[in-house]
């Protein structure tokens, strides 16, 4: 361990900021980043961090907050509900693969159906990354 700019004891390597930071708060934005930073660096967990523990703190402690949020893998067949346009009500709603067109394209992608009119409602950002 290294002393602060208070003579506090405090991490010293990317992998003892990664630990303090993951036993926080385990699902955030700087164990993410400072586990990409132990991966990207020759010595590891073992990189001694050059900067102060202040910009250290100022760094990491807006991303200790922030939840890496993992995408949701959309699914055909998988139900919710949505207000159709068609049925202007809220409605049950089922994902099925169905040509669908977005900016004068054409493709087969996941959308969300109206079970009880068969108009699609919706289509999951996964599926709009196609027209892109």
């Amino acid at each position: 361990m290294r002393k602060d700019e208070e003579g506090n004891e405090c991490p010293e390597t990317l992998g003892e900021y990664r630990d303090l930071c993951h036993a926080i708060a385990p699902d955030s934005k700087a164990v993410e980043f400072l586990d990409q930073k132990i991966e990207e660096d020759s010595e590891g967990r073992n990189a001694i961090v050059i900067a102060s523990d202040l910009n250290m703190r100022t760094l990491l402690m807006p991303m200790l907050a922030e939840p890496v949020l993992t995408p949701h893998e959309y699914k055909e067949g998988e139900t919710s509900k949505a207000i159709c346009p068609e049925c202007k009500k809220l409605v049950p709603t089922t994902l099925r693969t169905r040509d669908h067109t977005l900016n004068e394209m054409t493709k087969a992608v996941l959308v969300s159906v109206c079970d009880e009119c068969n108009t699609t409602v919706g289509i999951p950002h996964s599926s709009a990354k196609a027209f892109h």
